[in-house]
């Protein structure tokens, strides 16, 4: 699944994901300052340093975020990582994840075509669509209906 939504990504897919019930999640992952029932837009997936890892964004409105590893305030942080991926610690609803605590937490994978005019187009033909139905009633054929 990794590779598949590294591929929607570079595609240029326009991804989500959605927590189920709170009743379905691990304790651990109760306190871990996600909303449930919710959906999360996903950023950016990077592959960096042997880590799978995903930028996500809360669900609108004014929630914790996620404080487990990559958080703001994770102590598995570098200053290389944090160069490499742009890490700020602000109060922006954004947040980092692991490839597996993102399968632990979420429950759906959102994934959106976008259409970009400059590379598809569109042709109207005009034209009409008619319905022929052809009926047989009995096996001699002898009733039709057209």
């Amino acid at each position: 699944m990794w590779n598949k939504i590294l591929r929607f990504r570079e595609d240029g897919y326009i991804l989500g994901a959605g927590t189920g019930s709170s009743a379905l999640a691990d304790k651990e992952v109760l306190e871990m300052g996600i909303i449930f029932n919710a959906a999360y837009t996903i950023y950016n997936v990077k592959k960096m340093d042997g880590y799978n890892l995903l930028k996500l964004r809360n669900p609108p409105g004014d929630h914790d975020e996620w404080r487990g590893d990559f958080s703001d305030k994770s102590p598995v942080w570098n200053k290389r990582l944090k160069h490499k991926l742009g890490w700020v610690d602000e109060d922006d609803n954004t947040f980092w994840m692991t490839f597996d605590d993102f399968c632990n937490v979420f429950r759906q994978l959102y994934v959106c075509k976008w259409y970009s005019p400059q590379r598809w187009f569109s042709r109207i033909l005009p034209g009409e669509w008619k319905a022929h139905i052809e009926y047989v009633a009995d096996p001699d054929q002898s009733e039709r209906v057209k």
